[in-house]
């Protein structure tokens, strides 16, 4: 062994005898007391790390369980036909590239009427659910409702529906208008509390009608010529009126049909929509004094079931 480190060892051993020296009394009782603790603890802390490695193990093979599952309910669900794109569609349904996609009534557009918190019901009343939202900054829009949240664009075979409902608390005179969805163009939005009589507008709308004295259901299209009607209701007081519509747009036919879900049936369809790429979805609700309107509206996983059939 050479001399620098024999050296080295001696001055070490030299180290621990004179360390331990120092330790005398009180300080070195400690010491011994420490290592006891230590040499007792040891085996339960060794026994903790044993137990914590076959926990994270078990978590582990439960986390792959897990996502195994998930991938199967996924698959499942491809294969019985449920779009990706949110539609709950049926195995059989003949619709190629139908869309439902989410949406929602944008509280920056709304003007006179009340939004609950999700941004999915109107109503022309303050309620529980609703959400005091502040008014619109655009003083042209005097529309008595909200917009959504986005447009029609080029290449949409859209679906969604709309649970409404009504009741009249003081009979209905004149043509005192209940409720309305319709698609229009920022420019008819803004022209009139309601879109039904504006070109660029195609309206779907309830009001009281003095020829059949009930609410009767109105389409008007492009300027406010009347396709079809059809009556819902009595307009006298303690009448309720609860209806599902479904709208269907296909910007390749140019066409908006509107269907009666409850009823499983179509109600009339638009034709010849010449501009419904870039048109607003927008939602009105009327006569607060009179009536209590509400106005849910159900995109994606909302909707039950797309009424395949009636496409």
């Amino acid at each position: 062994m050479c001399r620098k480190e024999t050296w080295f060892l001696l001055v070490l051993f030299h180290l621990n005898v004179e360390g331990n020296a120092q330790l005398i009394g009180e300080e070195k009782k400690y010491v011994f007391l420490e290592q006891a603790v230590l040499e007792r603890v040891r085996p339960a802390v060794l026994e903790m790390m044993d137990n914590l490695e076959t926990r994270i193990g078990r978590l582990e093979e439960e986390n792959r369980r897990i996502l195994s599952e998930l991938k199967s309910i996924k698959d499942a669900k491809s294969s019985s036909g449920e779009a990706m794109n949110g539609c709950p569609i049926q195995s059989n349904c003949a619709v190629s590239g139908l869309e439902c996609p989410r949406f929602y009534m944008d509280p920056t557009t709304l003007y006179s009427a009340a939004l609950s918190r999700d941004k999915l019901t109107l109503s022309n009343r303050q309620l529980e659910n609703t959400y005091d939202w502040p008014t619109g900054t655009d003083p042209t829009r005097v529309y008595q409702g909200v917009t959504g949240s986005r447009p029609i664009t080029n290449s949409q075979k859209m679906y969604f529906e709309t649970d409404i409902f009504y009741q009249i608390e003081e009979k209905l005179t004149a043509t005192n208008l209940v409720f309305e969805v319709a698609f229009a163009t920022e420019n008819a939005i803004g022209e009139s509390y309601y879109v039904g009589k504006q070109k660029e507008a195609w309206s779907v709308n309830a009001h009281n009608n003095g020829s059949t004295q009930g609410v009767t259901l109105f389409f008007k299209s492009n300027g406010g010529s009347i396709k079809y009607s059809e009556r819902l209701s009595d307009a006298t007081s303690g009448t309720e009126k609860n209806l599902t519509l479904g709208f269907f747009l296909n910007i390749i036919d140019k066409s908006i049909t509107v269907f009666d879900i409850k009823k499983s049936k179509t109600i009339y369809t638009f034709t010849e929509v010449d501009r419904l790429a870039g048109l607003w979805p927008v939602f009105g609700v009327y006569q607060a004094r009179k009536t209590y309107v509400r106005i849910r509206l159900n995109t994606q996983r909302d909707i039950i079931s797309a009424p395949c059939g009636l496409f």
